[in-house]
């Protein structure tokens, strides 16, 4: 697995204030409740978000996809033990619940150059590959999994 660096922290950051926070476009800009969350996450030097969809109950705006997922980078020392208690209480308490490690090579990149976020301008944006956290089902999973989220993953 590769790990966030500082380098790569300033890079992802740089995208998330001055293009993530600020699209307007009607299909990426954050899904409602997103953004609280992802600023609070990405304040740690050991993780980083990369991409995210938070499933509302709209199942229009993301092609009828009733999933959320949240793709992150870990520094080594984020990849601890609080991390692996954040997936082990996801794993028991949500029933449709994926987590893995996808290395560069199996990320679709750069789908549509008009939008001006990084992982659909840049290249290079996943050659570290990502952390990909999914999962489906009511309304009462989505909300609990988005409350791990936020419980487990700006601290650890």
């Amino acid at each position: 697995m590769n790990y966030l660096t500082p380098e790569l922290k300033e890079y992802y950051m740089e995208d998330f204030n001055n293009n993530v926070l600020k699209c307007e476009d009607e299909f990426w800009d954050l899904d409602e409740g997103l953004e609280d969350i992802l600023i609070k996450i990405n304040e740690s030097d050991k993780i980083q978000t990369l991409y995210s969809r938070r499933f509302t109950g709209d199942l229009g705006k993301h092609g009828d996809n009733d999933v959320s997922t949240l793709w992150i980078l870990l520094s080594e020392e984020g990849d601890n033990g609080r991390f692996a208690e954040f997936i082990d209480e996801c794993g028991s308490n949500i029933r449709l619940f994926q987590f893995m490690y996808c290395p560069p090579e199996y990320l679709v990149q750069n789908m549509d150059k008009t939008i001006n976020i990084g992982c659909m301008q840049d290249d290079n944006y996943f050659n570290s590959g990502a952390i990909m956290i999914r999962m489906c089902g009511d309304m009462e999973d989505h909300d609990l999994f988005w409350s791990l989220v936020e419980k487990y993953l700006p601290n650890l």
